[in-house]
């Protein structure tokens, strides 16, 4: 496996679940690189009309492995993650080996919703789209860990989903060590 983690943006993702994660994870020193999808060249424009240039296109990265999976929602970027073929298998795929994923706002029900999983899975969404998520167990809360899979309800909850992934892959104490350097009163 990998150690670079992958975020992935589609035309209409929220800047600030995108942005803010890309960040926060590389202020822990986590590799990590935004690939764009479903647009041709890299550059990728948000919900809010701010535009990105990705590291990387969704072609660039087909076969490589990954440490973490990362989809941001808005809308319609999410629609269009879930629109897209191969990022959809690249999900099921991270799935399959039971390798970290993350989602947040629209994104778990969106896209997670268009994807099989081994069993019901215990996560969260933006309000309004649960019923995509019939099958799995689904909690109002911020901030959902189900394993292998954090999911975060929407914006107001994006460090604390970022500083969840850094726990996950460097441990609670790199965690807390960029939420000091963020002036935050998250524990």
């Amino acid at each position: 496996m990998s150690n670079t983690s992958y975020l992935f943006l589609a035309d209409g993702f929220e800047e600030i679940e995108a942005v803010t994660t890309a960040d926060v994870l590389r202020r822990a020193g986590i590799p990590l690189q935004t690939v764009a999808v479903g647009v041709a060249g890299l550059a990728v424009t948000g919900a809010h009309g701010i535009t990105i240039t990705a590291d990387v296109a969704m072609n660039d990265i087909a076969d490589r492995p990954a440490a973490l999976l990362i989809l941001p929602g808005g809308m319609p970027g999410a629609e269009n993650l879930a629109a897209n073929p191969a990022l959809l298998a690249r999900v099921q795929r991270q799935l399959d080996d039971n390798l970290p994923l993350a989602a947040i706002c629209a994104a778990p029900a969106v896209v997670l919703g268009k994807v099989r999983t081994t069993r019901p899975r215990v996560l969260t969404c933006y309000p309004g789209y649960e019923h995509l998520l019939a099958h799995h167990h689904v909690r109002p809360d911020g901030l959902v860990i189900d394993d292998n899979l954090v999911t975060a309800k929407g914006p107001s909850f994006t460090i604390s989903f970022a500083l969840e992934l850094i726990a996950g892959e460097r441990g609670y104490a790199a965690a807390r060590a960029v939420n000091a350097g963020l002036l935050l009163n998250i524990n």
